[in-house]
């Protein structure tokens, strides 16, 4: 969602005329990419974090099943299931695969909001030139002609 009010206010700036609207139209859209940013980079930041931590399930301990998260890196024991595969299949009782499916989408959605981070720095350099440079930079002039 945060990055369609990114792309709308590039295509809205595209078809800006004049020096001052032009201007005006980069510098919100600055403000809406730096906005982006920190919507993509938080949602990156909260899968990887849910991804290093593993899921939420029911798992066998000395008292009895118990709810929680057993695949948690700990120091000086493991480093945790993402290096280790074969934690996938015996520790989580209920729900079944929940490895599996916490692996795949946290993976996805931090590959995802990554993606979406680096475009949006991309596109906040773009309007910050656009910005300094100003609207006709980069269009072909014509020189002319001499006799």
């Amino acid at each position: 969602m945060h990055v369609l009010i990114g792309a709308r206010a590039f295509v809205h700036c595209s078809r800006t005329r004049g020096h001052w609207e032009f201007r005006r139209q980069m510098l919100s859209q600055v403000l809406y990419s730096v906005l982006c940013v920190l919507a993509a980079g938080s949602c990156c930041l909260v899968s990887l974090t849910g991804l290093s931590q593993g899921p939420l399930c029911l798992y066998n301990t000395s008292s009895g099943p118990t709810w929680g998260v057993p695949l948690q890196p700990i120091p000086d024991r493991h480093s945790g299931y993402l290096s280790n595969r074969t934690l996938w299949s015996g520790v989580c009782l209920v729900p079944r695969s929940v490895v599996q499916w916490n692996v795949v989408l946290f993976s996805v959605m931090g590959g995802a909001s990554g993606l979406q981070t680096v475009l949006c720095g991309l596109n906040i350099l773009n309007a910050v030139l656009g910005l300094i440079l100003g609207q006709g930079f980069c269009h072909k002039k014509e020189l002319p002609v001499s006799v």
